[in-house]
């Protein structure tokens, strides 16, 4: 194999290999300064983040809104794109969640006794309001 015999060919010997020992006076040996450690940028949390996307977390209702249809940009946009949706059914304005509560308001939803869980089943059942 071509491969193996240009490294058999590289590697040297201990004879073929010499080694310049004599020591180096003080003077001539290069100072090495370490570059002083730089800081990690501080990155400050904005007191308002951007909400990226809302997620509805309602039942579905056929012909008028699927359960978790996601929408970019913030809650305003996402209530004007089902706005005929919200016209017929107010509750599902409610059930329209922001990407920063979307953990917690999906366990909410399942768990009885919290208020999006009550929307939710008003909503399934059929009750507009």
């Amino acid at each position: 194999m071509a491969v193996k015999k240009d490294v058999e060919e590289a590697v040297l010997s201990e004879e073929e290999v010499k080694i310049d020992a004599t020591p180096i006076a003080e003077e001539e040996c290069p100072i090495l300064i370490e570059p002083e450690p730089t800081k990690a940028p501080t990155v400050k949390a904005a007191k308002s983040d951007p909400v990226e996307f809302c997620v509805y977390l309602g039942p579905t209702i056929h012909g008028v809104i699927q359960s978790g249809m996601v929408f970019s940009g913030n809650r305003k946009n996402a209530e004007k794109a089902v706005s005929n949706a919200i016209a017929k059914y107010p509750l599902i304005k409610r059930l329209i969640v922001t990407n920063k509560t979307l953990v917690e308001d999906r366990v909410k939803v399942k768990t009885a006794g919290n208020v999006l869980n009550v929307l939710y089943r008003k909503l399934a059942s059929g009750k507009t309001i």
